[in-house]
């Protein structure tokens, strides 16, 4: 509906471009780069449906069958029992009826279970990370700051004592020699 009247106005514009009301035309122009919204990919989690955002143990799945997957593929698989009659639909509505089928299908979409980190490897991967940010930190590049001094010099112009020395600035540049007439 939103969108529809966004078209409107804009064909509006469009048609009284011409017109004497620029800034009208200008603040909906800009309305309608403010309410562009930009489009996240369309992926869909392999195991249950859901919206997606990446691979998790190397399959596009969504954040919740990502963590059903991490808290139990490293149990025994004969714990597991399917409350139906075999092979259970899952689907976004019907991930949490049936824990045999989901982790089934887990493992038949190709989730490596040797990829889940122990709380070692977490632990070891944790410390690595705060440890990059820290030398990120330390070894900022820092921006070279512009080195300024004055230096006078005696000049013809100078000798006779009624203006004041030149005044020199120094730095990467070129020397610029600026008179000082105060």
């Amino acid at each position: 509906m939103a969108e529809e009247e966004e078209n409107y106005l804009l064909n509006l514009v469009d048609d009284d471009e011409n017109s004497s009301d620029s800034s009208f035309s200008r603040s909906l122009s800009k309305l309608k780069k403010s309410t562009t919204k930009r489009l996240k990919p369309s992926l869909k989690c392999a195991i249950c449906g859901d919206d997606a955002y990446g691979y998790n143990f190397d399959v596009v799945s969504c954040e919740s069958c990502k963590a059903f997957f991490r808290r139990n593929a490293l149990r025994p698989q004969d714990k597991f029992r399917c409350r139906g009659n075999g092979p259970c639909e899952v689907t976004i509505s019907t991930r949490k009826r049936c824990k045999k089928c989901r982790i089934d299908k887990c493992f038949q979409k190709s989730m490596r279970k040797e990829w889940i980190l122990s709380e070692e490897d977490k632990q070891r991967k944790k410390h690595k990370i705060e440890e990059n940010r820290r030398l990120k930190q330390s070894h900022k590049p820092i921006q070279p700051r512009r080195r300024r001094t004055k230096a006078y010099y005696r000049t013809e112009e100078t000798s006779s004592g009624n203006e004041s020395p030149p005044l020199i600035i120094h730095d990467d540049t070129p020397p610029l020699i600026i008179h000082d007439d105060t």
